[in-house]
């Protein structure tokens, strides 16, 4: 769908789907916080006409997210947030870095995809 550059931090959530970016022609640009990732792609957005991808990490990493998302929200900023979860065998049962990220997005989104 065109993108060329995803804003985030580099974690483990995330490692393999990291080095598949590169061959895909996609640049990582990486931050110190998810709420950069989230308003740089915001901004990148508004800069450029081209959607603004960002990655968090699980856990605090997600809540970081939500006042970008939000800002990008509000102002109409097509972005497209990707967000892990806990792992499958731990979820629902306080694993590590787990929480309920749908919820925490529902009004700040204008779609939600789970996969």
């Amino acid at each position: 769908h065109g993108v060329k550059d995803v804003f985030g931090i580099v974690g483990s959530a995330f490692m393999d789907a990291l080095d598949l970016l590169p061959r895909a022609g996609i640049r990582f640009i990486s931050v110190q916080h998810e709420q950069n990732a989230a308003h740089m792609a915001d901004g990148y957005y508004r800069a450029s006409g081209t959607t603004g991808v960002c990655i968090a990490q699980n856990g605090p990493g997600i809540s970081n997210f939500v006042t970008g998302v939000a800002a990008a929200y509000w102002a109409n900023s097509p972005l497209v947030a990707i967000t892990p979860e806990a792992g499958t065998m731990t979820k629902g049962h306080g694993g590590f870095q787990e929480c309920d990220q749908i919820p925490m997005f529902s009004t700040i989104c204008k779609e939600q995809v789970h996969v």
